[in-house]
């Protein structure tokens, strides 16, 4: 998957992946291993950005899931941020480890 910024200034990337509570999340520098079940993935982002899983954030809101109008739960959200000057593209890549069948 790539992104893209069309821009002349300075701006503030911020790209956000949400995951289902279920999900066992383990972050490292440069990926992000997901779990569920017998099934495996890795999301790799492009160089430059900072990672961190948020959950249950009130400021900005992240972090939640809702199954039900007016009803939210904690989930895990991976930020990746960066800043960048002018126009901008990046890839991330997602790695199916195991499906579990």
């Amino acid at each position: 998957m790539t992104d893209y910024l069309d821009a002349t200034a300075r701006h503030q990337v911020e790209l956000n992946w949400h995951f289902a509570p279920e999900c066992g999340l383990n972050l490292s520098e440069r990926y992000l291993r997901v779990t569920r079940g017998p099934a495996a993935l890795e999301l790799r982002w492009a160089d430059g950005f900072t990672a961190r899983l948020a959950r249950a954030e009130e400021t900005p809101a992240r972090g939640w899931v809702s199954a039900a109008f007016d009803v939210k739960h904690p989930c895990t959200n991976l930020v990746l941020q960066r800043e960048t000057i002018g126009n901008w593209h990046a890839a991330s890549e997602i790695r199916v480890l195991s499906t579990g069948e």
